[in-house]
């Protein structure tokens, strides 16, 4: 079976792209598409070092054409018909800092919540380090809160206690691609529920494709910078394709992930993921969630200060690197 698909004016692909994307992979890029809410920071390759490398790869989970009598999202191909975002500050990547309740506890972002389940569910043990920070509905804290000279992130300390553990990349990469699937979507279904700034950041975002655009994974990201990414979808207008389509179809599951096409060098399943939930906003299937209660609960018990929904509502352009989502 050929690794790329074109039908009439849609393109279906599990490789092209990678020939066509390579050209524009360094540079700065600041994610901008046409504009809006929740963009979000920018990767730099380094002036010496290039642009940086994927720690995984885009064929870990196998292309499978998506059915032509299943459900799909139609994408407008063009390079100015993008909202691309990575980094810390924007509302639409894991790490943004937002109170999220999910089965009764708050954590402080989408990937804290991820990288305990991760600890957990490969190692066996709940850590007292990753659960510092996560509190009760009341906003107290589930264990003592002890200052640590040297601060690291959950994806940091997720790492450290996996390493420690003796997990393997294989199965890390295993679980990440499966049970790592689910629990990411649980917890942006949470957060799309009780985030204001999230939903409206996706209804501004209107029919724009989403691209989480770091360089850094090929999975969840495009796994190389804008201009490649611009270039790409450039190259795809010159060829005569005018549509790409992704599952409409959520939670992805094993079996659907697969139907992701590969996007410039990547999966951009992150970027599928909010584009499903942004149509189940436009057909009214978000339930929204009250959150004064658990804000005014994190207020009244000293909670550290984090972007809630009355954070700011245009995106941010950030210097800082993003040392990865998963």
């Amino acid at each position: 079976m050929p690794n790329h698909r074109l039908e009439g004016n849609s393109w279906e692909t599990n490789g092209l792209q990678n020939q066509t994307a390579r050209g524009g992979g360094g540079g700065r890029g600041r994610g901008r598409g046409s504009g809006g809410r929740g963009r979000g920071g920018f990767n730099r390759g380094g002036r010496f070092n290039g642009a940086p490398k994927p720690s995984n790869n885009k064929d870990d989970i196998p292309y499978v054409h998506l059915p032509d009598d299943s459900p799909a999202i139609t994408l407008n191909v063009s390079s100015e018909n993008i909202t691309a975002f990575h980094g810390f500050d924007s509302v639409f990547t894991t790490k943004h800092n937002f109170p999220v309740l999910i089965d009764n506890k708050i954590y402080g972002s989408c990937d804290h919540y991820y990288q305990i389940c991760k600890v957990t569910d490969l190692t066996g043990v709940s850590s007292d380090k990753l659960n510092r920070g996560v509190r009760d509905e009341n906003g107290k804290p589930i264990v003592e809160t002890i200052e640590d000279a040297e601060k690291k992130s959950h994806s940091a300390l997720a790492k450290d206690i996996i390493k420690a553990a003796n997990i393997s990349k294989e199965k890390v990469d295993e679980w990440r691609n499966s049970k790592g699937l689910e629990t990411i979507q649980k917890a942006l279904h949470a957060k799309v529920t009780q985030s204001a700034h999230l939903r409206e950041a996706l209804k501004e975002s209107g029919d724009n494709i989403l691209v989480h655009a770091f360089a850094r994974d090929s999975i969840y990201g495009t796994g190389c910078t804008i201009p490649a990414i611009k270039k790409w979808l450039d190259d795809l207008s010159k060829a005569g394709v005018k549509h790409l389509k992704i599952p409409a179809t959520f939670p992805l599951n094993k079996t659907t992930v697969q139907h992701c096409p590969v996007f410039a060098q990547g999966r951009n399943v992150l970027g599928v993921i909010l584009m499903q939930l942004r149509q189940k906003i436009s057909s009214g299937e978000i339930q929204v969630v009250d959150m004064s209660r658990i804000f005014n609960a994190l207020r009244v018990n000293n909670a550290p200060a984090e972007p809630m929904d009355t954070s700011s509502k245009f995106g941010f352009i950030s210097d800082t690197k993003s040392i990865g989502t998963f």
